[in-house]
């Protein structure tokens, strides 16, 4: 009720009971409806012409998509997964880092760098951690996280070229092993 564009403009409450801040109570019982007679066509001319919204022409979104943040975050998420493991422990804690650097962009000014990246993270990290705890030793499975780890780490180093190049068309991307 305060902002810029509703200077000007009155607001009622007519809910019994409910308190809006900004809006002058109104009991529904003095309200005087009149009966209009309104055209198909004037309706269906003032919502084609008044309640959808034109976007700007001259915006460009090239330059809100920070393809040079997207490529820093690649490669964090790459120099995280790059310090040396020498437990199942340590592995999965590697895992859980850079996953959760992912996830605290998913309510930012970034979350198109989340999205972008997150139904690839979730199905090979969620087969990281399958693999980790399901398969083998502590030391017996790490030749195989690593082996996994690479695969993730090739995706990301692709990544910021693919989304440079693919950011306004479907994907056709594979993950293959």
């Amino acid at each position: 009720m305060k902002t810029e564009r509703a200077k000007g403009v009155y607001c009622y409450n007519c809910s019994g009971g409910a308190k809006i801040e900004g809006a002058l109570p109104l009991h529904s019982s003095d309200l005087i409806i009149e009966n209009q007679s309104v055209s198909r066509f004037d309706v269906v001319e003032y919502v084609k012409n008044s309640l959808f919204y034109i976007p700007d022409t001259d915006f460009k979104i090239e330059k809100h998509l920070d393809f040079e943040g997207f490529e820093k975050l690649c490669e964090t998420l790459i120099d995280i997964l790059s310090e040396p493991v020498n437990s199942r422990t340590e592995a999965y804690e590697q895992v859980i880092k850079q996953v959760h650097l992912l996830i605290s962009l998913k309510e930012t000014q970034f979350s198109h760098h989340y999205m972008v990246l997150e139904g690839e993270a979730l199905y090979l990290n969620s087969i990281i951690i399958n693999m980790l705890f399901n398969y083998g030793s502590s030391q017996s499975v790490l030749p195989y996280y690593q082996e996994l780890k690479g695969v993730w780490c090739d995706f990301l180093a692709s990544a910021p070229k693919l989304y440079r190049e693919n950011w306004n068309k479907s994907s056709d991307h594979t993950f293959e092993v």
